[in-house]
């Protein structure tokens, strides 16, 4: 007899999808307080009203009625700071995936925070850290190893070969492929490029905001700058990697993060990293050249990084490590399985 999984968390964001795949070993119920219109293959439950705020005001209401109708053997509980806080009470076996963003930064600045995520945390059975870097820091607060599974739940890496390409345009571009929230300076990046003036070299920035000040104050840098800037904006599926192929290196420059898939899915395209100098990246990145990059921005270190990219021919070598490393530890498949397992570990628990 199946037994039953609630999955909780930001359905709109498409990391709930891609952690569960075709899972079928399972009934799954999905429930979310953020507007979702897309397409989903499970049974999904949507809290939205009105607007975000009112909508996680009601959702501790709506939450522990679908829990006490559905009965789930075990919960999976996506994002520490908003649904991890509001799920961690639940009396049933629990999983929690932090991603990052929800994560780091916020413990070892605030004490309050630190105390109070803490204390959520130790209510879930498993914590999924996305990285070793967030894993190193759960310990230093006291969790022990075996609580936590460190996997992020990778790309698809059949999918991704079919678009590597060795042929690229006449333009040297550079392809920013991070969202237009303030912690990933896509604004300063557009300002620096200015100064770069560099002939036959494009950045390509790709992504979007929920903000809509931030995407007018996007559009208008790009429409009022001089450099060769191409707004490319949010793309889906084949179409946004056939484009991001055309690339020669890939920009993702945040001041703090987890592993983000985005930089796994340009490094299984065999695309040259631009990095941020921060733990997460060192982690998964090729260091065999320095491909990293100060916070706050500066032009003059990016125009060098820029010019080595394009003369140094061992740059490939980078390229290969990195390809390498997604296809051993990020693999879509694999990591799902590994997820999988975990739930039936917890069943047999119940």
């Amino acid at each position: 007899m199946k037994k039953k999984v609630l999955v909780i968390g930001p359905l709109s964001s498409g990391h709930i999808q891609n952690w569960l795949g075709h899972y079928e070993e399972n009934n799954v119920r999905i429930i979310t307080c953020h507007k979702f219109l897309g397409d989903c293959n499970y049974d999904f439950r949507c809290s939205f009203f009105i607007n975000q705020f009112i909508s996680f005001l009601l959702f501790p209401f709506y939450l522990l009625y679908q829990f006490l109708f559905f009965r789930p053997n075990i919960v999976h509980v996506h994002f520490l700071s908003s649904y991890g806080l509001l799920c961690c009470f639940l009396p049933v076996k629990k999983i929690i995936s932090i991603w990052g963003t929800d994560f780091n930064g916020r413990m070892s600045k605030n004490r309050f925070l630190n105390r109070l995520y803490c204390f959520v945390l130790k209510r879930y059975d498993i914590i999924n850290a996305p990285s070793t870097f967030i894993t190193d820091k759960l310990v230093s607060y006291g969790f022990e190893s075996k609580s936590i599974l460190t996997l992020q739940y990778g790309v698809d890496i059949d999918f991704l070969s079919s678009f590597i390409s060795e042929i690229k345009h006449d333009e040297i571009i550079f392809s920013s492929i991070r969202n237009w929230d303030s912690l990933y300076q896509i604004e300063e990046l557009i300002k620096v490029w200015e100064d770069i003036a560099l002939p036959n070299y494009k950045l390509r920035i790709f992504g979007k905001s929920n903000n809509p000040k931030i995407i007018k104050k996007i559009s208008q840098l790009v429409e009022n700058s001089s450099a060769n800037i191409e707004l490319v904006g949010f793309l889906k599926g084949s179409q946004f990697y056939k484009l991001l192929s055309e690339s020669r290196a890939f920009i993702s420059i945040p001041i703090m993060d987890g592993i983000p898939l985005s930089v796994l899915e340009c490094m299984a395209l065999k695309l040259v990293p631009i990095l941020s100098d921060i733990p997460a990246n060192h982690e998964i990145a090729c260091t065999l050249h320095n491909v990293f990059l100060d916070t706050p921005l500066n032009a003059q270190q990016l125009k060098d990084l820029i010019l080595k990219i394009v003369l140094e021919s061992d740059l490939d070598n980078v390229i290969n490590v990195n390809h390498d490393y997604v296809c051993k530890n990020a693999d879509i498949r694999v990591n799902r399985r590994k997820m999988f397992q975990c739930y039936n570990d917890l069943i047999k628990k119940v």
